[in-house]
C-alpha cells in the first residue's frame, strides 16, 4: 500500500478535530539501559510550583517528577511512549486548558508528533499520531499559547531550509497549520522556546544562531509574525540559549544562557525584543557534565529559578533558586530515573 501524501495525512487530522481523537496505544516496556535528561521544566500537578520531565529518547520513555522547591516530592513512574521507535518526549505545554502540563512526543524518522494528557505523574490519554508540515528536514522544538485559547500549540522549524510553522492545537487534536514562514536571517538559527516577552499575554518565539552564537525575540500573534526582533550578539564563545522564563517578576520572559564548556549559567533580564540587563555568571553543582536547560519558579516567590541537568547513568538534577539574574542558594544534587 502506498504512504499517504503529507497534505493528506494532515487533511485526515484536520477533520479528526470534529468527530474527537483517536486512541493511540500504549507501548509494551521498552529499553531501559540508556541515558534520561530533563527535557521540560514544568507544573504539572498545578500546584504553581515546577516539576520536570524526564525523557528517555533512546528507549522511547518517560517520567514526570514533581517537587517542592529544591526537594523531590514524587518521582512518578516510567512511562513507555507511543508505538513504534524514534519517539522522544521533547517538550511540555497545557495543550487541553485544564491548568496541568502535559507532554508533546516527536519521532523524527517519521517526522510526526502526538500530543499525551496528564495528570500529575499519570497519564490520562495518548493521543493520536499527527504528521508534522509537509517536507522533510522539520523538528518540533518548542509548544505554548501562541494564540491565546488556552491550549499551547506546537512550534516546527527546518534549519536547512530555514524555516518556521506553527501548529495550533485544541487538546490532543490539530486545529489548523499555519503557513510556512522564512525565519532570521543567515544560517544557523533553531527555534528553542516560547515565552511571553512583551507581557501580551501571548507567547513568542525565542530563536538561537548555532553558527554565531546570537538570539532574537520574535514577537507572535497566532501563526503570525507581529514583530521579528533584530539579532543581538550572546556573552560569547560556547554559550547556548537554552531557555526563558520571568526572573525578575515583571510579568515578561527572560533568557536563560547556558556554557558546557565552564559548566556556568547566565541570565539575561529583557524588556521586549531588547536586552534590559546581562547577568553575572552563575557556577553550577559541582561536578562535571551540567546543563543549565530549564527555568521557572520552584518556591513560590514569583521569580524564575534555574533547573540544572547532568544526563547520563544516572542522571542527574539539581535547582538554584534566584532573584533576579543573582543565585541566592545552590540546592542539592539529585539523582534522576535509574
Amino acid at each position: 500500500m502506498r504512504a499517504r501524501p503529507a497534505w493528506i495525512a494532515l487533511a485526515v487530522a484536520l477533520a479528526a478535530c470534529n468527530d474527537g481523537p483517536e486512541r493511540a496505544g500504549i507501548a509494551l516496556a521498552a529499553d531501559t539501559s540508556t541515558d534520561w535528561k530533563i527535557a521540560q521544566v514544568a507544573d504539572f500537578d498545578g500546584d504553581g510550583l515546577l516539576d520536570a520531565l524526564w525523557s528517555n529518547q533512546d528507549g522511547g520513555e518517560m517520567a514526570v517528577w514533581t517537587f517542592r522547591g529544591q526537594a523531590l516530592h514524587l518521582p512518578g513512574p516510567v512511562i513507555p511512549g507511543p508505538p513504534g521507535g524514534g519517539w522522544a518526549a521533547i517538550t511540555a505545554g497545557d495543550f487541553n486548558g485544564d491548568g496541568l502540563y502535559d507532554a508533546l512526543w516527536w519521532n523524527a524518522e517519521r517526522q510526526s508528533f502526538a500530543i499525551w494528557l496528564m495528570r500529575g505523574t499519570e497519564l490520562m490519554e495518548a493521543g493520536p499520531e499527527i504528521p508534522g508540515p509537509p517536507g522533510g528536514g522539520w523538528t518540533a522544538s518548542t509548544a505554548g499559547d501562541l494564540d491565546g485559547d488556552g491550549c499551547a500549540d506546537v512550534v516546527f522549524y527546518d534549519d536547512k531550509a530555514n524555516r518556521l510553522c506553527v501548529f495550533l492545537m485544541r487538546g490532543t487534536c490539530l486545529a489548523d497549520m499555519g503557513p510556512m514562514l522564512p525565519g532570521p536571517a543567515g544560517d544557523g538559527w533553531i527555534s528553542v522556546n516560547t515565552g511571553d516577552f512583551n507581557f501580551a499575554r501571548l507567547q513568542s518565539l525565542l530563536w538561537f544562531n548555532q553558527d554565531t552564537g546570537a538570539m532574537a525575540i520574535w514577537l507572535m500573534a497566532g501563526t503570525r509574525v507581529l514583530d521579528p526582533g533584530p539579532s543581538i550578539p550572546g556573552p560569547g564563545a560556547g554559550w547556548t540559549a537554552t531557555y526563558d522564563a520571568d526572573f525578575n517578576y515583571d510579568g515578561m520572559a527572560d533568557v536563560l544562557w547556558s556554557n558546557t564548556g565552564t559548566g556556568r549559567a547566565a541570565v539575561w533580564l529583557m524588556q521586549g525584543t531588547r536586552v534590559l540587563e546581562r547577568g553575572p555568571e552563575i557556577p553550577a553543582p559541582a561536578g562535571a557534565g551540567w546543563i543549565a536547560l530549564g527555568a521557572g519558579d520552584a518556591n513560590g516567590d514569583g521569580m524564575a529559578d534555574i533547573y540544572w541537568c547532568a544526563p547520563g547513568r544516572p542522571a542527574r538534577m539539581s535547582v538554584t533558586l534566584m532573584a533576579g539574574d543573582r543565585m541566592i542558594a545552590p540546592g542539592p544534587v539529585i539523582p534522576g530515573p535509574p
